[in-house]
């Protein structure tokens, strides 16, 4: 559910008037089918998706063990009650890459969205949470999980290269540096996800590793005058992964589209 904040900083960037200007969006997860939703000109109905339909236990159910996270009620639900703009995806001039995770390798898999594959589908690949979800989802013959584990943040070096200012949206403390699994943590992961490949169950352990690398280098590394950052500003105000609470995820998207403002103003 963290990503209603990241959904709320693309409204903002919606309304803006950079709105225009936006050349390449690449997402992984929530931050996928947030960038889908901003190319089809739908940002404040997907706040209000996440507020209103994802916030039950159709969605989050802890007693669901087997489906704590049910992306399939999400992707049916998104058909249903907010639908994308397919003519608007396919034909807009933002380029929007999805990235995606092997499930055999745990490598990352760009998919660039140009109509080939069923974007629905797509949306519950790269959504698809080995721990909590608990699915291979099949994309053209080929399996895949949540496109963060193998990408937690998307970022490219390339990026800088090649377009004048890039804006990074963050779901986490910019100073957060997790710690690498321990002993009885890694045993514990290899047990509940022993049905998947171990190439991939090892990158899903070992992906705060990578992720920090990232982290540190928007932080400290980063040239200020071609990235910018948008975090959030109080992390007592951020919802967890399964927030179902409608007032706190509120006011967690009142953070977001705030802090983009901010972020914007210093252009």
């Amino acid at each position: 559910m963290r990503g209603v904040y990241s959904m709320a900083a693309l409204d903002a960037l919606a309304e803006s008037k950079y709105a225009d200007d936006i050349k390449y969006i690449v997402g992984s997860s929530a931050g996928a089918i947030n960038a889908s939703y901003y190319i089809s000109k739908r940002t404040k109905q997907a706040v209000d998706f996440y507020v209103r339909y994802l916030s039950n236990k159709d969605f989050v159910n802890f007693l669901r063990l087997k489906k704590i996270v049910d992306i399939d009620f999400m992707v049916d639900t998104l058909k249903a009650k907010n639908p994308l703009e397919i003519d608007l995806l396919e034909k807009s001039k933002i380029v929007f890459d999805i990235m995606l995770t092997d499930a055999e390798t745990g490598a990352p898999f760009q998919y660039r969205n140009d109509g080939k594959a069923d974007i629905y589908e797509l949306i519950r690949a790269t959504s698809a949470l080995p721990l909590l979800y608990g699915k291979i989802v099949d994309i053209e013959g080929e399996g895949y999980v949540d496109g963060g584990v193998a990408t937690p943040i998307p970022f490219q070096d390339e990026l800088i290269e090649e377009y004048d200012l890039t804006i990074v949206i963050l779901t986490k403390d910019i100073c957060a540096r997790p710690k690498e699994m321990g002993f009885l943590m890694r045993k514990a992961y290899k047990l509940f996800l022993s049905k998947y490949n171990d190439a991939l169950v090892e990158e899903i352990i070992e992906r705060n590793g990578e992720s920090n690398i990232m982290m540190d280098y928007l932080q400290n590394k980063a040239d200020k005058s071609k990235v910018l950052v948008c975090h959030p500003s109080d992390m007592s105000k951020m919802v967890k992964r399964t927030t179902a609470n409608q007032s706190k995820l509120e006011v967690c998207a009142k953070m977001g589209y705030d802090d983009m403002c901010s972020v914007l103003n210093h252009i």
